[in-house]
């Protein structure tokens, strides 16, 4: 009835052997693709991998969240999820999770894909109002159809790609580039993310946020079961088993920004 992708990188084997036996319990038709690791060597349950290749300069940028500059996420996430499709078997709705991150009641996504093919479905985690940040959604969870979802991840490969190679490759990531494309030093994934899926709908003017009001629907955190959710960038877990619960009603972590 639907697909469950377990993305990224592979920091704890049994962290997504425990995702791959829930969801499969569950009745979802488990996938997990990740990056080539010791630690993916160790799953249980069978994986496709990409070798995770370094472009030198291109993967670095000053993360408005870290004083130094990191590896960036976008490309790789990006490149990790289109792939993950040339693997595929099943041609139902996909809902993709993080590899870190845990979501015990995925019923509410699927029922609303179900019911609305066309739609992109996402949670609140770090979501931002479209009039802070237009063409904001959460990454943390999407929910697309097998059709969306993969051409929203393929035409954005094939941008990246082919921008790498119609530039100066370590420009792609400077702080100048996204300056000047986007006004800004630094933009999200989120946003790329929506505006490919609005314009694979058939939209050729995303001027009107919205366009995400209608296209794109959003279920809380609060409503998806127990969680584990992940900040990174400040080393934080939120996890409701252990105690340490998302911060509902702070605004800080855009739990209550909902279109």
């Amino acid at each position: 009835m639907y697909t469950v992708l377990i993305q990224g990188p592979i920091k704890n084997h049994r962290h997504v052997n425990m995702l791959y036996e829930h969801y499969t319990m569950k009745g979802g038709h488990v996938v997990i693709h990740t990056w080539d690791s010791d630690e993916a060597q160790k799953l249980e349950y069978p994986y496709t991998s990409l070798k995770l290749e370094e472009y030198n300069d291109i993967i670095k940028f000053n993360h408005p969240l870290s004083s130094n500059k990191i590896l960036s996420s976008i490309y790789y996430h990006i490149k990790n999820v289109a792939t993950a499709f040339d693997n595929f078997t099943s041609t139902m709705p996909v809902i993709k999770i993080r590899s870190d991150e845990y979501y015990s009641d995925l019923s509410e996504v699927v029922e609303y894909l179900l019911k609305n093919p066309n739609k992109l479905v996402c949670n609140n985690v770090f979501l931002r109002k479209q009039s802070e940040q237009p063409f904001n959604i959460s990454d943390h969870l999407l929910g697309m159809s097998y059709n969306n979802m993969k051409n929203t991840y393929k035409t954005l490969h094939t941008f990246f790609d082919n921008f790498r190679l119609l530039t100066n490759q370590k420009d792609i990531f400077s702080e100048e580039v996204y300056e000047s494309l986007w006004g800004k030093k630094y933009f999200g994934t989120q946003n790329l993310i929506c505006r490919s899926f609005l314009m694979n709908l058939g939209y050729t003017k995303l001027d009107d946020i919205n366009l995400v009001k209608e296209n794109c629907h959003c279920i809380p955190v609060s409503e998806l079961g127990d969680y584990i959710i992940m900040n990174n960038h400040k080393n934080e877990r939120f996890d409701s088993i252990m105690g340490k619960s998302w911060p509902h009603n702070n605004t800080k972590y855009g739990e209550n920004r909902i279109w």
